[in-house]
C-alpha cells in the first residue's frame, strides 16, 4: 500500500486511531483532508509517524480542526526527523491554527 486516501470520510479522530497503530512501511501518501480531525487525531498521527509512517512523502491534513495543539505536536515530530522523506505537507483551511 503506497497511498491511503480518507479524504472527506468525516469519521474524524476515530478513523485516525484505526490506522495510526498499523505498521505501513510502504505508505508514501496519506490524504486526510476534510475528515473532521481535531488536535487529538493529529497528536495520534504525530506519535505514529516515526513508528509506522516514516516513509511518508505527502501528508494532507487540510480542512480539519487540528488547532494549535495539533500543529505543535506535528511540528515537534517533524523537527525530530520523524518523516525524513516528507516533500509535501498540507494544512490549509485549518482555521483554528494561530487563532485565540
Amino acid at each position: 500500500l503506497s497511498t491511503l486516501c480518507l479524504h472527506n470520510v468525516k469519521s474524524g479522530d476515530k478513523s485516525v486511531s484505526h490506522f495510526a497503530g498499523c505498521h505501513l512501511p510502504g505508505l508514501k501518501e496519506l490524504y486526510l483532508s476534510d475528515s473532521k480531525i481535531s488536535c487529538v487525531g493529529v497528536e495520534v498521527i504525530a506519535a505514529a509517524l516515526p513508528q509506522g509512517l516514516s516513509r511518508l512523502e505527502v501528508l494532507s491534513l487540510g480542512d480539519n480542526w487540528i488547532g494549535d495543539a495539533g500543529a505543535e505536536a506535528l511540528g515537534r515530530a517533524l523537527h525530530a526527523g520523524a518523516v525524513p522523506f516528507l516533500k509535501s505537507l498540507w494544512l490549509r483551511y485549518n482555521a483554528d491554527i494561530g487563532y485565540n
